[in-house]
C-alpha cells in the first residue's frame, strides 16, 4: 500500500467488532457475567476467567449467550471458512465448533447416551424422519437443566441456523487426508497435508486444531484446556458486514461538513467587522 493511498481515520468506536473473532475480545463487556449467570454453578460449562478454553457445551452456551437481548454474534460452525477459521488459529489455539456428530451406534461413554439421545430426536424433528448413517447437527445452543437426565446436566435447543447434514463423508476412516473442506464436509486427498480423525460411535464434539486437523473425537463433551478458544462471527442477516472504506468516508464527510460550517461562522463573522 502507498502511503497517498492512506487514510487518517479517528478512534474506531469501541462498539465495533470485526468478525470472525475469538470469545476473548468480549472479556471487557458483561459477556462473563452473562454467562456464568447461565452456567448457574454447572461445571461442565467453565471457561476461565480470561474466556480462555474450549468445549462443545461452552461453545453451546456461549451460542445461547450471543443469542438473546438482539446480540448479533453466534458461534462459529464446520461451515464457516475453514481457511478463516484456520488462519485464527493456526499453530496457537484449538476450537469446538458448534456442531455434533452422530453415529447410529450408541455411545461406548455412558455419560453421552442421554445427549446423543437429545441429538436424534433433534434431527428425526427436523428431518421428519429418522436420519440415515451417521450425520451432523449444527446451529444450536447448549443450555444447563440442572433438573434433566442428562449426565452433564445441559439439554441441546436448535438455534436459527440449526441444521441436519446427512453425507457419507462424514463415515470417512479416522486418519484421512485432506486439503479442503467443503460445507465442513472434508475432500479426502491421499497427499492432503491435513487429517481427519474421529470417534465412529456415539456422538462427538467437532473441532479444528493448531494444525489444520478435523476432529471429531471427544469422548468428554465438556473436555477443555487452556488453549482452547470459541469463534465468534456475526450473525448473517443481522448486521452488514463492516467497510473501512464506507466508514471513512462517513468520517471524510462529516469532517467536510464540520469544516464548512465553520467556514460559515468565521466569514459572517468577518463579514459583520467589516461593517463596524
Amino acid at each position: 500500500m502507498r502511503i497517498e493511498d492512506c487514510q487518517p481515520v479517528p478512534e474506531m468506536p469501541k462498539n465495533l467488532i470485526q468478525t470472525p473473532t475469538l470469545v476473548t475480545t468480549f472479556q471487557n463487556t458483561n459477556f462473563k457475567e452473562l454467562y456464568e449467570k447461565a452456567r448457574n454453578g454447572n461445571n461442565n460449562f467453565s471457561l476461565d476467567v480470561n474466556l480462555k478454553g474450549s468445549s462443545s457445551l461452552s461453545n453451546g452456551l456461549a451460542n445461547y449467550i450471543f443469542s438473546q437481548g438482539g446480540l448479533k454474534f453466534r458461534t462459529a460452525t464446520p461451515s464457516d471458512s475453514f481457511e478463516e477459521i484456520f488462519s485464527m488459529i493456526e499453530g496457537k489455539f484449538y476450537t469446538d465448533l458448534n456442531a455434533f456428530d452422530v453415529w447410529q451406534e450408541s455411545p461406548e461413554r455412558t455419560k453421552n447416551k442421554e445427549l446423543w439421545k437429545q441429538a436424534h430426536k433433534l434431527a428425526e424433528k427436523k428431518l421428519g424422519r429418522s436420519p440415515v448413517g451417521t450425520f451432523r447437527i449444527q446451529g444450536f445452543y447448549v443450555i444447563p437443566d440442572e433438573n434433566g437426565d442428562s449426565s452433564y446436566k445441559a439439554i441441546i435447543q436448535p438455534a436459527k441456523n440449526f441444521r441436519v447434514i446427512e453425507d457419507e463423508r462424514l463415515d470417512l476412516s479416522s486418519g484421512t487426508k485432506f486439503n479442503e473442506v467443503e460445507d465442513g464436509i472434508i475432500n479426502p486427498h491421499d497427499n492432503g497435508k491435513f487429517t481427519k480423525y474421529t470417534l465412529g460411535n456415539g456422538i462427538a464434539g467437532v473441532s479444528a486444531y493448531s494444525d489444520g486437523d478435523f476432529v471429531s473425537v471427544g469422548g468428554d463433551l465438556a473436555g477443555s484446556s487452556s488453549n482452547g478458544r470459541v469463534m465468534v462471527y456475526g450473525a448473517e442477516g443481522v448486521v452488514p458486514k463492516f467497510s473501512t472504506e464506507k466508514y471513512a468516508a462517513e468520517i471524510k464527510k462529516a469532517y467536510e461538513e464540520k469544516v464548512n460550517s465553520a467556514k460559515g461562522i468565521v466569514g459572517e463573522a468577518f463579514s459583520k467587522l467589516e461593517k463596524l
